[in-house]
């Protein structure tokens, strides 16, 4: 038996208001806490001592097997950590322009890959909404010790 229009159309309309509540959501607020103190306009990277360096790493003969000139790294960093980071983490084909040079590249790549896997956000909308959780995570970035390598 048929429904009534009536009792159609409403339907239709409670569903098409659900679909509208869905859209117009806006998710988990958070405060900030590592960046609580970062001035408007500065990202957590301002607030990072930097040093350039060259990354180099030799076999037991003495010969070099890896080297990066130009290193951007955090100046606490230990010689052994920069290398680390820059001879196994660093993205792009060694001597071209798509290599990263910095560990704030490093952080940043993987803070907006793992924050924005459905991808429909994009880093622009990042920097314009100033997300706290991606700059907190850039903020704890640069802060831990280096990697430990990989067996």
């Amino acid at each position: 038996m048929a429904q009534p229009a009536t009792a159609l159309s409403a339907k239709i309309g409670l569903l098409n208001t659900q679909q509208d509540q869905k859209r117009t959501r806006t998710g988990v607020q958070f405060q900030r806490y590592f960046t609580a103190r970062l001035e408007p306009g500065k990202t957590p990277y301002d607030e990072v001592a930097w040093e350039t360096r060259t990354a180099s790493i030799g076999n037991d003969k003495g010969a070099v097997i890896f080297e990066q000139r130009d290193v951007k790294v955090p100046a606490d960093w230990s010689q052994t950590a920069t290398n680390i980071v820059a001879s196994k983490y660093f993205h792009g084909k060694l001597g071209t322009p798509e290599r990263e040079t910095s560990v704030a590249e490093l952080v940043h790549r993987v803070v907006e890959s793992s924050f924005f896997l459905d991808r429909s956000q994009t880093s622009r909308d990042y920097r314009r909404l100033g997300n706290p959780v991606a700059d907190s995570l850039c903020a704890l970035g640069h802060r831990n010790a280096a990697p430990i390598p990989q067996a």
